[in-house]
Parts: structure tokens; sequence; C-alpha cells
């Protein structure tokens, strides 16, 4: 679970919010074989983080998921539409199963049995970040961004 207090204590010495001279988009990209839909989650300031999905990204595509970035790194969740999962170490709440935007996510005490394991994505290196879902799910947290 996230804590306030590093979360503040992290992002007012790693600087999590990206310099206006630097923007990337990123793309999630789905080889899977199904359908997936994915959340976002992303910084907004002080110790909190919004989630907002879901997105449906078809077999075989690739979708622009944000445009500018105004972080250097950005969470996902994703499920595939047999069910598979693909997520990583940080959690934040959802709103299972329907299009949501929820702000103060990082809060998992206050939406228990609604909370999703998120991957990371480091977007501060190139211009365009492509997340690539496959069937094994291998390669898509980076554990340089942990929180």
């Amino acid at each position: 679970m996230i804590k306030k207090a590093a979360l503040s204590l992290i992002f007012g010495f790693t600087g999590l919010a990206a310099s206006s001279a630097f923007s990337a988009q990123i793309k999630l990209c789905n080889y899977t074989g199904e359908a997936i839909y994915a959340v976002r989650a992303e910084y907004t300031g002080g110790a909190d983080f919004r989630t907002v999905g879901y997105y449906k990204v078809d077999n075989n595509t690739c979708s622009l998921n944000v445009s500018q970035t105004t972080n250097t790194r950005y969470y996902y969740y994703a499920e595939g539409a047999s069910g598979k999962r693909y997520g990583g170490p940080n959690s934040f709440c959802v709103v299972p199963y329907k299009g949501f935007t929820l702000e103060a996510a990082q809060d998992t005490a206050s939406c228990p049995g609604n909370t999703r394991p998120f991957f990371c994505r480091w977007t501060a290196d190139a211009p365009v970040d492509e997340v690539v879902f496959t069937p094994s799910g291998t390669g898509l947290h980076e554990s340089r961004c942990d929180i």
C-alpha cells in the first residue's frame, strides 16, 4: 500500500513532474490475441493520484493514451477480455468494469476490494513510449520508477 507521507517525501526530492521542456506521448499497443481494457494512474500533486479508465485497445492495434505527458512516470493496469491481468507492484483504486475518473486513487484503504496492481512506465527518455502488451505480459514494469 502506498503511504501518503512516503509519497510526499519521494515527490519532493525526485521531481515526479516533468519539466515543461519535455513532453512525450504514450501509446498502448496490444498483441495479446484479445481485446484489453486498461486503466491509467497519474500523479496530480501533493501525495495524490488520479485513475482513469477503462480504455479498450483491440488486438493488433495501438492506441494513443496520453497525447502530452505532464509527469515523468505513469502507471497502468489492464485486463484481457478472458480475464488475464497485466499489473505490477503499485496499488491504486479503480471503479471496476465501467468508465471512470477517480481522484485520491492512492488511498487504497477507502476502496477495499476495488484496488488493482499497476505497473510503472518511465516517460522521460523518448518522445513516444509504447507500452506493448503481449500474451506473456513481460517487460511492462520499469523498476526505476517504483514509488
